[in-house]
């Protein structure tokens, strides 16, 4: 897919990241990037690449940095699963908030460390 219609974003062009999306992803009022959707057919699995352009690097890596890995996965219950990762302490950047254009629901999860 040329571009990632819940970031407002496409593949060809940089552009600014809507406020909603920037506000799921704490990213900077007037981030820009670009980005598409890989996926096999019409179905899962799908892979996000995101290219967004902030002026300054930091450590640890952030959602708008340069080599951040961001994994997004489907839900039948976003709600129900939010809550749950609540209970078993996961810190979020924000609530589940749905996207531009009632596509979807999402969220991303702060830190997640993979052992």
């Amino acid at each position: 897919m040329p571009g990632i219609p819940s970031l407002g974003l496409e593949a060809g062009e940089t552009r600014s990241v809507p406020e909603d999306a920037a506000a799921v992803l704490a990213l900077a009022h007037g981030t820009q990037g670009r980005a598409c959707i890989m996926q096999l057919g019409r179905s899962f699995p799908k892979l996000d690449l995101t290219e967004l352009s902030v002026a300054e690097k930091r450590l640890p890596l952030q959602n708008q940095d340069h080599g951040i890995v961001r994994l997004c996965l489907v839900s039948e219950d976003l709600q129900a699963n939010y809550q749950h990762l609540l209970s078993q302490q996961l810190k979020f950047l924000s609530p589940p908030s749905q996207c531009p254009d009632r596509m979807a629901k999402s969220l991303s999860v702060k830190t997640l460390t993979v052992r």
